[in-house]
């Protein structure tokens, strides 16, 4: 990357103007597509509609917001996402049972015909839903009847998806079951041309066998925008037919009167795979996969809490996160991309992931595009902090070696950027309304994490100098912008009994048991504390700068941020939404900063997405779907899975601390079992033991570097058995600061 010329000095203070990002005229692509879409349905309203359209017709207890003339999926944005964990390419699910590849312009979907009328599995009260090893289950429990449905990944000559459904029916009249190939998805309208049913039971669609079926049907219907939809009266026993509106639709009518039958069909993953291989063989190759999945998931980390249901969500977090490193892509928003690798590779890094991590950041390194604008100055900020972060886990000198070059290159970009951002800061952060002004401010804290990881890297290899450099040009800019943002408060706050880790004017942690906090951060006052886009600034506390959290109090910062989000977890007004991402990033910084109510805002988001096991952008309360962006977050999942990690441990750069908020209810009688945990030290693994009397927590294994000290944190006060191994260097009723490495710690109730 080249250093801008002078002649496009002021090239960042036009791209902040002229992004789209900034631009409140700018409008999205969803509007178009929902466009679009109303105009088809308007069109061809005689056709059958899927799950999210019924949302619209159904609004019972349904708070559906949208556009005059618009029809866009904003407000049931829920499906499942699965792949092979090996190639690009992935089938989604969503509650009805609703199957189709995430590229297609079309979709399978599966009625039943009883009594002269078809049934659509829409009704929520029949739905239930799951994720059970990689196999995505749905099942529909109607009176008459019971569906169930699996769907899971093989590899024949190419990735497929095989879903597999198994239909009783419980009365004596005739009834069928149908499998319709539909053109719509989970968040379009139209696009299927061409369907036709060929030799062997493979499915020609818009041209390419892109399907197959096990069974050969009783019965084929057709229809299109001239016929009208699926008719059962209408037994053409065509097997093709198509449209010019894109409004094409098969259906596949099996007679399962009196009878339970299995009935699957088979679908390629990836738009560019065929399928060719006739048969699959269901058992067997639902087990390889099942199996295959269970070995992934057993590697690295292992989180247990007795049988809390946290341990369901650290399985969801793990497979969520390969399911997205299967499929890594950077499209025409790289820094947005980029932005979310970031996330991802945070995640696998902690679950000890490495390969996968390897392959974003090989993937990133060879796309990545540079140019003198903002974007790609954020896009090189990102990669320094996701090469830094990898390296701060890991510890391969020999990567860092390879890697720092590309990252000092970027830094010579990143600082000029930063010199010229000294220039403009009266324009970014004070000029403009809070509304803009977030947005600007939204980057800041990811230009200092970069700065302090290239230190960080620099000081690795020996490379003084460069350290110095970036490590200060970090500490002006957060000086800078926390001065512009932030007021630092003299007045001292409220006794804290617990133990603070280092505070500012203090070369060591303080042994008081009670202390007052001297100097606290707290929101300046340009800052509309009662504007709900305050919620941005959680970023400033988590992930990116996570730093100010322990070298402040920001206990104000985090109780004007929870106001402005109508209480825990966040509201998002401008959405109407819980705000998932950002009350994920505000619960980490609460844990670094030992605020109880951290707790309660995991246990709230878990307890909203339990019932079909999702982790979005932003949740509707009311209906329980995810709403506006995806349904399984990477960032969400990413933050969700660091919350439950900081709730056991964090490791900061020269201490271990264990359970920073302790969680009463798992110290009952039962284990916490830490096993292969990634961490600045090395592998963690360790496991705490609760009885009526008794505490112990047993280290199984030495890590790589062994901490400064230890810090350990419980929710009831307590007695530590002394030992040779470790040294108590301070304590408090429920907290204990040793140095050493023991086998074993012992606390007495």
């Amino acid at each position: 990357m080249t250093k801008p010329e002078d002649s496009k000095k002021n090239s960042l203070v036009d791209s902040l103007s002229g992004n789209k990002e900034y631009n409140p005229l700018f409008i999205p692509s969803e509007i178009p597509e929902g466009m679009k879409n109303f105009a088809i349905y308007q069109k061809y309203n005689y056709f059958a509609w899927p799950y999210w359209i019924a949302r619209y017709i159904n609004t019972v207890n349904e708070r559906i917001q949208s556009l005059p003339f618009f029809l866009y999926n904003n407000h049931c944005r829920t499906w499942y996402t699965i792949n092979s964990f090996l190639s690009s390419g992935s089938i989604r699910i969503d509650p009805s049972g609703m199957v189709h590849p995430a590229w297609s312009s079309w979709s399978l979907e599966f009625w039943m015909y009883v009594d002269n009328s078809f049934i659509q599995f829409h009704n929520d009260n029949y739905i239930k839903q799951e994720i059970d090893n990689g196999v995505v289950k749905t099942t529909y429990n109607h009176p008459d009847f019971t569906y169930r449905q699996s769907v899971y990944i093989t590899h024949t000559n190419i990735d497929e998806a095989v879903v597999v459904n198994n239909v009783h029916y419980k009365k004596k009249n005739k009834a069928y079951f149908i499998i319709a190939i539909r053109p719509y998805t989970t968040e379009t309208l139209s696009g299927l041309d061409s369907i036709e049913l060929a030799k062997n039971n493979f499915i020609r669609i818009n041209n390419e066998y892109h399907s197959a079926l096990l069974i050969k049907p009783d019965y084929v219907l057709t229809g299109n925008e001239i016929y009208g939809d699926i008719d059962f009266k209408r037994k053409e026993y065509k097997h093709k037919v198509t449209s010019n509106a894109g409004m094409a639709t098969m259906a596949f009518v099996y007679d399962i009167t009196n009878k339970e039958h299995e009935i699957a069909v088979r679908v390629a993953v990836n738009k560019d795979s065929k399928i060719s291989v006739p048969k699959v063989i269901i058992k067997s190759t639902q087990n390889e996969y099942t199996n295959y999945i269970d070995l992934r998931m057993k590697e690295g980390i292992g989180i247990t809490v007795g049988k809390n249901i946290i341990n369901e969500w650290v399985n969801f977090c793990k497979f969520s996160a390969l399911v997205e490193a299967a499929n890594i892509e950077i499209n025409n928003n790289q820094k947005q991309d980029i932005a979310r690798y970031y996330f991802t590779t945070m995640a696998l890094n902690r679950m000890g992931h490495f390969q996968q991590s390897l392959s974003i950041i090989n993937y990133i390194l060879k796309n990545i595009r540079i140019k003198d604008d903002l974007e790609s100055i954020l896009s090189a900020a990102y990669t320094c902090n996701i090469l830094g972060d990898y390296y701060r886990i890991v510890k391969d000198t020999s990567f860092l070696q390879n890697n720092y070059p590309v990252c000092r290159s970027y830094a010579q970009n990143i600082l000029q950027f930063c010199k010229e951002l000294k220039n403009i800061k009266k324009y970014i952060l004070l000029d403009h309304s809070d509304e803009t002004a977030s947005h600007h401010t939204w980057h800041v804290p990811v230009i200092i994490s970069a700065l302090e990881n290239l230190a960080f890297m620099s000081r690795s290899l020996g490379l003084f100098g460069d350290e110095t450099k970036f490590l200060a040009e970090a500490n002006k800019l957060e000086a800078s912008v926390v001065s512009v943002l932030f007021h630092i408060s003299q007045e001292a706050s409220k006794e804290e009994e617990k133990l603070i880790e280092w505070l500012p004017k203090h070369g060591k942690p303080l042994r008081k048991q009670k202390i007052s906090l001297k100097e606290s951060l707290e929101f300046a006052n340009t800052i509309n504390t009662s504007n709900n886009r305050i919620l941005l600034y959680s970023s400033f506390l988590y992930p990116y700068i996570v730093h100010i959290t322990r070298k402040y109090t920001t206990q104000r910062i985090i109780d004007d941020i929870i106001n402005a989000g109508k209480g825990l977890p966040l509201y998002n007004t401008i959405i109407s939404g819980i705000d998932v991402i950002n009350s994920l990033s505000l619960a980490n910084s609460m844990l670094y900063a030992h605020d109880k109510r951290a707790v309660d805002i995991i246990h709230a988001i878990i307890t909203l997405c339990k019932k079909r096991k999702f982790m979005p952008n932003f949740l509707d309360p009311v209906s329980g779907h995810a709403i506006v962006k995806e349904p399984i977050s990477i960032v969400a999942v990413s933050l969700l899975f660091q919350a439950i990690r900081n709730i056991c441990f964090i490791d900061h750069p020269e201490r271990l601390e264990l359970f920073p908020v302790p969680v009463e209810e798992w110290f009952g009688d039962a284990q916490i079992v830490i096993t292969n945990a990634p961490s600045r030290f090395g592998n963690l693994s360790f496991v705490s033991t609760s009885t009526s009397d008794e505490f112990v927590i047993q280290f199984t294994d030495v890590p790589r570097f062994i901490p400064h000290d230890i810090l350990i944190n419980l929710p009831f006060k307590a007695k530590i058995k002394k030992a040779d191994d470790f040294i108590v260097k301070y304590e408090t009723e429920k907290s204990w600061c040793i140095n050493g490495w023991p086998s074993e710690l012992r606390f007495k109730r």
